[in-house]
């Protein structure tokens, strides 16, 4: 995820992005550093993409017994996890 999707993102639900200080605002805060947002998006990111990884997995041992495409997609979502 870039640093521009997590400033769209963040704006999109209303919080406030000021360039000077490369933090984000919000009401129940004085600011958020855009690094420590960015550090934070990756951690949940990596949380669905593991999460979305074990179902497929589950899936594709359900249906071994023939070809399927959820192997194709474990091992899709597995590299990316890596790179």
């Amino acid at each position: 995820m870039t640093q521009d999707e997590i400033i769209e993102m963040a704006i999109g639900i209303g919080l406030k992005y000021r360039k000077d200080n490369n933090e984000i605002y919000t009401p129940y805060c004085d600011g958020i550093h855009i690094d420590e947002l960015r550090l934070f998006s990756e951690l949940v990111a990596r949380h669905e993409r593991e999460r979305i990884f074990g179902e497929l997995l589950k899936m594709h041992e359900i249906a071994s017994s023939r070809h399927n495409y959820y192997l194709n997609a474990v091992l899709t979502i597995g590299a990316k996890g890596q790179a």
